[in-house]
């Protein structure tokens, strides 16, 4: 049992140093406190998105265009 524990301890070492000498300490550690702390980040409401960018990703329009005057052309 202590064995299986010191050889799952070493073998998250390892992985921990990977990934510091592949992303760096500040970020590893970045990362760390972000999972520790449970800061997430808010999904963007596709709502607020302006026509241009909805139909761009493919979106429906939010509202229906506006209704002009005249129509000269």
């Amino acid at each position: 049992m202590a064995q299986d524990q010191a050889r799952a301890g070493a073998v998250s070492a390892q992985i921990l140093q990977d990934l510091i000498e592949e992303l760096g300490a500040w970020r590893v550690l970045g990362a760390v406190l972000r999972a520790l702390t449970g800061v997430r980040r808010q999904p963007r409401d596709a709502r607020a998105l302006s026509p241009h960018i909805r139909r761009d990703i493919g979106l429906p329009p939010s509202a229906a265009p506006p209704v002009g005057r005249g129509q000269f052309w």
